[in-house]
């Protein structure tokens, strides 16, 4: 079986750099805006849909009453009404 080796890669420093104490304020200070554009975002995201969705229940509405009013007139036409079921059941 042969022998399974790692490939020989050269390692050079880029950057070295020190990190001081005010870099975990400042990591702290930029989440409180992230949160807040986060926040932002989602509202108006959500009053969009909801606009939408407004336009969308208006129109099935709309056509709901559309459709009431050709069924009774279709009604009228023939003479017809509408009626509840009455229960043949005897209660004495």
């Amino acid at each position: 079986m042969p022998e399974i080796r790692s490939l020989p890669a050269p390692t050079q420093i880029v950057e070295e750099s020190i990190i001081g104490p005010t870099l975990g304020q400042e990591a702290l200070n930029q989440r409180f805006v992230i949160y807040g554009e986060a926040g932002l975002l989602f509202v108006v995201i959500n009053i969009m849909v909801a606009l939408y969705m407004l336009k969308v229940v208006l129109v099935a509405i709309a056509a709901l009453v559309f459709k009431s009013f050709l069924s009774l007139g279709h009604l009228a036409q023939l003479g017809g009404s509408i009626d509840l079921p009455v229960s043949q059941v005897n209660l004495c």
